[in-house]
């Protein structure tokens, strides 16, 4: 029960309080997967700090100035509790930290009538404050353990990418930035029976806003991530499901990484490089297709070959051709060692055991590769070969970073790797688009080999290789998941 007391002010009473105790338990719950220290914050900020936060900027017509009988200006009311947290470390000297807090806060809106959107509520946040990996990290962590609360507790949900209402300043320039590099994430939980969806709680990430703002050294930037509890009730309470806070589990890291992952705990990975879905770059990106092995961030995708038609557009005098016999290797062998000895004399730091299995490979194991069904696609000019890819079919081993995966594609699968091509080729004025060209050609291979989905994947650093290959047809795809494909 709740009972309005003036406008926008709302006393709660009986199950709901139970309900919000538990769900402010629950985000202290969740705060021990990070290790949180745990503030007990004001309701309001100093003027001083207040003006730091840059809310007014945006948001004045949002915020309630406190003044003494005489006009004295006392300060502002919190529109969100991880103020707080800035202004306690201002000044202060803190990196890869966690803080976790209740606060109550006030936002002057129209239309207060019920807790879904109230004049004075309350937030439970957890912030994070240090380096840039270390906040982006653990915002993608907290989107996993939440993920687990809410498929819980039942509620039929889905993030958003959204403006931040708290952060910036009015210029519609920053939203669409805001918007574009997705430094806000709603939780967008759906209404029952009520065909509409509202947000009950968001991820940020602030970049250095408000380490420069309040002076915070020795870190990078701030994130946070919380729910506003009134309103996460009342939609909970919407759903009539039997809810039991305290039964609500989270998954410790390593279990989490395979549950997500989709793949077994025998198989030989890195002992700390098992796979984690990246859901917060998945909801920026519009896809599903970043995956982490606990040391760095890879894209993964596919290509609709089944939707693709032969086209053959001119290469002039390069030559393309597709090798999967050794016939044809032993007939191309010399343009193909003077193109691998060129591009060993630029990579000699890295010729290892290791990288002999991927994309420094030797003559050798082009046989052995053919030998095993696979396919060598590449392009010759003037005696050598100037770019070239693998293609695998079937059964092979994911070598890259140690991972050592066995797989076994369907037939109608298949995964191309270690591309490379000679750097003058890559921007050569007379050949043009050289490199879509190739992607066409070994297309039309692909579809003459009644492939209907090609496989990739490209280290999450390298953005130009990524970018090319959404501009070749690949979208983002988590096929690790799948079991099906693995040995």
């Amino acid at each position: 029960m709740y009972t309005k007391v003036g406008d926008g002010l709302q006393v709660v009473s009986g199950d709901i309080v139970k309900s919000l105790v538990g769900l402010e338990n629950l985000t202290y719950k969740m705060s021990e997967e990070f290790n949180s220290e745990r503030l007990w914050t004001p309701s309001h900020l100093s003027m001083d700090n207040a003006y730091k936060t840059g809310y007014m900027e945006s948001f004045s017509h949002q915020a309630s100035i406190i003044n003494s009988y005489h006009g004295e200006e006392k300060g502002m009311c919190s529109p969100t509790g991880c103020y707080h947290c800035y202004s306690f470390l201002k000044d202060k000297s803190v990196t890869d930290k966690s803080y976790v807090m209740t606060s109550k806060c006030t936002r002057i809106e129209e239309e207060c009538n019920d807790l879904e959107r109230m004049f004075n509520f309350t937030i439970s946040e957890i912030v994070f404050v240090g380096t840039e990996k270390y906040c982006e990290d653990n915002l993608n962590k907290a989107m996993h353990l939440t993920s687990q609360m809410l498929d819980q507790l039942g509620i039929k949900y889905f993030y958003e990418v959204a403006s931040d209402p708290f952060f910036g300043d009015k210029s519609e320039l920053k939203r669409k930035v805001q918007i574009n590099s997705g430094s806000k994430i709603e939780i967008r939980a759906w209404v029952p029976n009520e065909d509409r969806h509202v947000a009950i709680g968001s991820f940020n990430l602030h970049g250095r806003k408000f380490v420069d703002k309040f002076n915070i050294q020795d870190s990078e930037m701030t994130a946070c991530f919380g729910w506003g509890l009134e309103r996460f009730v009342d939609v909970l309470s919407k759903y009539n499901n039997k809810v039991d806070f305290d039964s609500i589990k989270f998954n410790n890291i390593d279990d989490l990484v395979c549950n997500y992952s989709g793949l077994p705990s025998t198989k030989s990975y890195k002992d700390d490089g098992k796979f984690i879905t990246e859901i917060r770059k998945n909801v920026i990106d519009g896809n599903d297709g970043w995956l982490s092995d606990g040391h760095q961030t890879y894209w993964f995708g596919r290509k609709p070959i089944h939707e693709y038609e032969i086209q053959t557009p001119d290469i002039g005098d390069i030559v393309y051709e597709d090798i999967d016999t050794l016939e044809q290797l032993d007939g191309w062998t010399w343009e193909i060692l003077q193109g691998l000895k060129e591009w060993d004399r630029m990579k000699m730091e890295w010729i290892n055991e290791e990288t002999r299995k991927t994309w420094l490979w030797d003559l050798e194991t082009a046989k052995k590769r053919i030998q095993d069904g696979h396919s060598l696609c590449a392009m010759f000019h003037d005696g050598k070969m100037i770019q070239w890819n693998w293609w695998f079919m079937g059964e092979f081993t994911f070598y890259d970073h140690e991972w050592n995966i066995d797989m076994n594609l369907p037939k109608d699968h298949s995964y191309g790797g270690y591309w490379a091509c000679l750097p003058k080729h890559r921007t050569s004025r007379k050949h043009g688009k050289l490199i879509e060209h190739f992607y066409t050609y070994i297309t039309n291979y692909l579809i003459r080999k009644n492939i209907k989905y090609d496989l990739a994947y490209v280290d999450g650093w390298n953005n130009k290789a990524i970018s090319i290959h959404k501009k070749m047809g690949y979208m983002g795809y988590n096929w690790m998941k799948n079991e099906n494909f693995l040995k």
